[in-house]
């Protein structure tokens, strides 16, 4: 029987498949189009299946669509997640790599679970008097189904408002109507679980409301479509958690909402307007959120505020205090720019804001953050390399923004081919030349005015502060950089200095031994002399790569339950083996702890030697190794009474690689030592006087 309800749910059917396959030929290969058209094909499949079930008579073949209806519906909301997890996201595959495996077992899982239990997902079902439709009664695995599929469907909505939260300008502006749309297939989905959760049953009364909600999405989507393509965004989000989110919140809201108008209803005995009402609800909160997301409704009520309370346009203080905020614990010159245009797009209501970043010492310039251009399209825009010196002198000649639509200059029409209107009506696009410490350092491009707004001069006086601003964080950033590069040549010159020193004292000790050897080869002590200095030769050069090694790489711990008494006790019989030296130990009653026991020695070892060499040179002078415990951590000291260290030099060299007060030293072993001891998330510290020794104290978490 062709009623109003069957030709709703074969439309809401239709309009998804269509969708899909539309999307299947318009979109290129990426994770986010197979995921969004299986989900939507899924969908589609769901409706057809609802359809169905309102034309067939016998309650086997209404049975078996029916639990084809649960199988599917639980794999649905695995691939919305996978979908929120990709969708306008540039690092989409660090998420796929942490996610992907988990989300593909537990879909696999759920639909092994429901083909395991088929006869049993549904136990029975009886026609209901008031709509005449039968209702089918879920069975446990049923409900656990309906839990795991509102957690799954919660989940991708907050990261679908994650992404949503992170785009700016034009981007924004693409995606706000597909998240909606999303948003909406998620409700539907999350409405009939919750309702069947709630009422133990699956009505075919209710899916009324999944095809009103499958041909809202549908349109929404569509036209999201019609403002670009899936991949024209990309957004890079942390792994953070989400704290401030409010989703949770909205989702508990929606579900508190459906379950006291459920109780409301049955009280008065109103089931049959139950689907209408959850209809009317659905609507109601799409439009608050469209509004809510209104970037000209937010303008509008900024302007109205500052026409009619006489407040300035832009608050200067509150805007420096926010930008200070974003950017204060930026070192990477790309984060940095998308902070900023992210910012300049919130602030000054654009949808088009982009930084390029120029190299002036190498004629180069490239791409640092956009709200309208991803990378790829960067990329294609570039004018020819030839033509890049010429463009970044005549940069230097501009220092104020200029409105690159009303000027006449030759040289802006590189800027128009950077900066792509996306909107017709735009109120004109304006570049600013970065200048900072007499370079070029950047270009600020803006454009596409939300609403067409003007550009006002109090907004040309706003992007000359930001740009100043701006180009001082590039230049330090770019600084920052030099300066951490000349640090590592240094470190590398100094470490190749030791090396082909070291290196050069084994070649000479070789070199003389085979002049020698012709002469003094039958002789078997020479031969002996020869293998001993061939075996101290190659130690000596083991010895050096090793310490090299230490520098370059952080410690790889294994940790295991230790004696710490017990290891340095060893560690003093091997460095004090044949001398004549004393160490007197104060071993305390310690807790074993988990440290790496190799590492340690090292450390150990090098703080006794240390002791030894620090020395007057008296081989009776006596090393005193203290192990106590004071709070939560163990303890040990290793004192001497030897000429103590210099207060310069332990306030400015002591702990720092390649210093040293040894003749024969690298300034390795101390650097090293700290490593080790900080990748125990412990701490060394040194009290120390001239002529009265040292006193090194390892502390180490229990």
């Amino acid at each position: 029987m062709m009623t109003p309800a069957f030709c709703l749910l074969s439309l809401a059917s239709l309009f998804p498949a269509g969708l899909a396959i539309f999307i299947a030929f318009r979109e290129d290969r990426h994770p986010t189009k197979y995921f969004l058209i299986v989900a939507l094909l899924l969908t589609a499949v769901l409706a057809g299946l609802e359809a169905a079930s309102l034309i067939v008579l016998p309650l086997e073949a209404v049975v078996r669509l029916q639990r084809w209806h649960v199988t599917l519906a639980s794999l649905v909301p695995w691939f919305w997640l996978l979908l929120s997890l990709t969708f306008a996201r540039g690092n989409y595959l660090d998420y796929l790599r942490r996610w992907g495996l988990i989300v593909a077992v537990g879909g696999l899982i759920s639909l092994a679970l429901c083909i395991w239990n088929w006869n049993g997902l549904l136990p029975f079902g009886q026609l209901s008097p008031q709509t005449g439709l039968w209702v089918f009664f879920l069975s446990r695995l049923g409900a656990v189904q309906c839990v795991i599929q509102m957690l799954l469907l919660v989940v991708g909505l907050m990261q679908f408002e994650r992404t949503l939260r992170a785009a700016t300008g034009a981007m924004r502006w693409r995606i706000k109507f597909a998240i909606l749309g999303f948003g909406t297939f998620i409700l539907a989905q999350l409405y009939s679980a919750s309702e069947s959760l709630l009422y133990m049953n699956l009505d075919l009364a209710r899916y009324t409301f999944a095809a009103v909600a499958s041909l809202a999405g549908s349109s929404l989507l569509l036209v999201s479509l019609k403002r670009g393509r899936l991949r024209d965004t990309d957004l890079y989000l942390s792994h953070k958690a989400i704290i401030r989110s409010i989703t949770v919140l909205l989702a508990g809201l929606y579900l508190l909402l459906v379950g006291g108008l459920a109780q409301v209803l049955t009280r008065f005995e109103q089931e049959l307007n139950f689907p209408l009402v959850a209809v009317a609800l659905l609507l109601a909160m799409l439009a608050l959120a469209w509004f809510a997301l209104s970037d000209r409704l937010r303008q509008s009520l900024r302007r109205l505020v500052s026409r009619h309370f006489r407040r300035p346009v832009y608050d200067y203080r509150a805007i420096w205090e926010a930008l200070t905020a974003r950017t204060a614990s930026l070192v990477d010159p790309i984060s940095y720019c998308r902070a900023n245009v992210k910012f300049l797009a919130e602030t000054m209501d654009l949808h088009s804001a982009s930084i390029w970043i120029i190299d002036e010492q190498h004629g180069d310039i490239s791409l640092g953050a956009s709200t309208t251009l991803t990378a790829a399209q960067a990329l294609a825009l570039m004018p020819p390399r030839n033509q890049l010196p010429d463009f970044i002198e005549v940069l230097r000649t501009h220092t104020r923004s200029v409105n690159i639509d009303t000027t006449t200059d030759s040289w802006v029409d590189i800027l128009k081919a950077w900066s792509p209107e996306v909107f017709k009506q735009g109120a004109g696009r304006v570049c600013m030349p970065l200048h900072a410490g007499g370079e070029v350092v950047g270009l600020l491009t803006l454009g596409d005015r939300i609403n067409g707004e003007p550009f006002a001069p109090e907004d040309y006086d706003f992007i000359d502060a930001v740009g100043a601003q701006l180009a001082a964080g590039l230049l330090t950033l770019a600084l920052t950089a030099r300066v951490a590069d000349v640090h590592e040549r240094q470190a590398f010159e100094t470490m190749s200095a030791f090396l082909i020193h070291d290196l050069k004292n084994t070649a000479s000790t070789l070199g003389l031994m085979l002049q020698n050897m012709p002469v003094h080869f039958d002789d078997p002590a020479f031969r002996a002399d020869a293998l001993q200095a061939m075996s101290r030769c190659v130690a000596k050069i083991n010895d050096v790569i090793r310490r090299l090694m230490t520098l370059r790489f952080k410690p790889e711990l294994h940790r295991v339950e230790t004696d710490l008494n017990a290891l340095l006790q060893r560690v003093v019989a091997e460095v004090t083996a044949g001398s004549k030296g004393r160490v007197e130990a104060s071993w305390g009653d310690l807790p074993s702890v988990r440290v790496d026991p190799e590492e340690l020695q090292k450390v150990a070892a090098n703080l006794f030697l240390n002791a030894i060499e620090a020395s007057r040179g008296d081989d009776h002078d006596t090393i005193h190794v203290d192990t106590y415990v004071r709070g939560a951590r163990v303890l040990f000291a290793v004192r001497d009474h030897g000429c103590g260290i210099a207060p310069e030099f332990l306030e400015r060299c002591l702990f720092r690689p390649f210093k040293t007060t040894k003749k024969q030293g690298m300034g390795i072993g101390l650097y090293q030592s700290q490593l080790i001891v900080e990748a125990h998330g412990g701490k060394i510290s040194v009290e120390t006087a001239v002529g009265q020794g040292s006193t090194f104290t390892v502390s180490l978490p229990i």
